[in-house]
């Protein structure tokens, strides 16, 4: 999915998105973050997860959704998949 996510960033403007700039496992990090709380700097972390997640998805959704209907296998993994969330 960070092959997805790199497509994303090359024609979304990240002022739309600026979870999508960081790395999956540091997106979503503001200002002073290393002197906040620890469960302030998680939920820093899932925010700015779960924002790359929801674009990210409507790229794979699209990738799932052709590799049905051209009866293509097709294996899609990454750290932005979570189980449930991408719909079809």
């Amino acid at each position: 999915t960070d092959s997805i996510r790199e497509i994303i960033r090359s024609i979304l403007n990240l002022e739309v998105n600026p979870a999508l700039k960081e790395s999956t496992y540091l997106a979503g990090q503001t200002k002073n973050y290393r002197t906040k709380d620890p469960e302030i700097r998680k939920t820093e972390i899932l925010r700015g997860y779960k924002m790359q997640c929801e674009t990210v998805n409507i790229g794979s959704r699209g990738i799932i959704q052709r590799a049905i209907k051209e009866n293509t296998p097709l294996i899609l993994e990454g750290a932005h998949i979570i189980p449930g969330k991408v719909k079809l």
